[in-house]
């Protein structure tokens, strides 16, 4: 009796861990595809740099010498966000 009660409990100990695991692995995946809050990133096609900040609000502010660079740092933020939500929606 003492036997089944000490296996049982490593197969508890056992899928616990898997959970465990499984949650942190989750995790990881997810964050993984949420937007880069900090930092500098390097993109092609600006002509000059271009700065993008957030308020307390996540709201975005874009700073560039020419409206075409705007733009495009424009579409590469909206790509980040909307990132995270198609790839969701894809695995769900």
């Amino acid at each position: 009796m003492k036997k089944f009660i000490r296996i049982g409990l490593w197969c508890l100990l056992i899928t616990i861990g898997i959970l465990v695991a499984a949650l942190i692995a989750a995790y990881f995946a997810m964050r993984a595809s949420l937007p880069q809050l900090d930092g500098e990133t390097a993109a092609a096609g600006f002509k000059a740099p271009v700065t993008a900040t957030r308020d307390k609000q996540g709201t975005v502010s874009i700073t560039a010498k020419d409206s075409l660079d705007a733009m495009r740092a424009l579409g590469f933020v909206h790509a980040q966000e909307r990132f995270f939500e198609m790839d969701l929606a894809r695995r769900s």
